[in-house]
């Protein structure tokens, strides 16, 4: 049975692939929004008083895969499938906000990043990454549309995209 409570959380990508959350590093390429099962939530403290959450996932999605992955467990009862991220959201549109900002501070690194006086090369980076931002974009909606018959408790889920 899939009872587990259906989030969203960002994908960051770079040029092997993707990982599950923000990752912020110089060799980010994008963030795009998918739909995740969440399995867990656990609150870890600081000697310093401070608190951090962080949230176990399943991602039901893959690139390429019409089928989806549902959480598996193994006999000890531990999600086999699962990654933990530090974000979650409970709309689609909280997320896309967040990658629209992660996504617009990398074109902003481009163009701080670049020499000003070579032109041509900050211009061919920028077209660079909109097209990459242009094929995440075509990546998200395919994985938002191929989740949003997840199911719980055996009843699909017809979420807004």
């Amino acid at each position: 049975m899939n009872n587990y409570p259906v989030k969203y959380i960002i994908l960051s990508f770079n040029d092997t692939g993707y990982t599950a959350g923000i990752n912020l590093t110089h060799e980010s390429r994008g963030f795009i929004v998918a739909r995740c099962y969440l399995i867990s939530e656990r609150k870890n403290y600081s000697g310093e008083g401070q608190t951090r959450n962080s949230y176990e996932v399943v991602i039901p999605t893959k690139l390429g895969v019409s089928s989806l992955d549902y959480p598996r467990f193994n006999e000890k009862q531990e999600c086999v499938n699962s990654v933990v991220v530090d974000n979650i959201y409970d709309e689609v549109n909280n997320a896309r906000i967040i990658t629209s900002m992660l996504n617009d501070d990398l074109r902003k690194k481009i163009v701080y990043e670049i020499d000003f006086g070579n032109k041509n090369i900050k211009e061919k980076k920028l077209q660079k990454l909109y097209n990459k931002l242009l094929e995440l974009e075509e990546y998200e909606e395919e994985m938002l549309h191929l989740s949003r018959n997840m199911v719980i408790d055996s009843q699909l889920i017809r979420k807004k995209k």
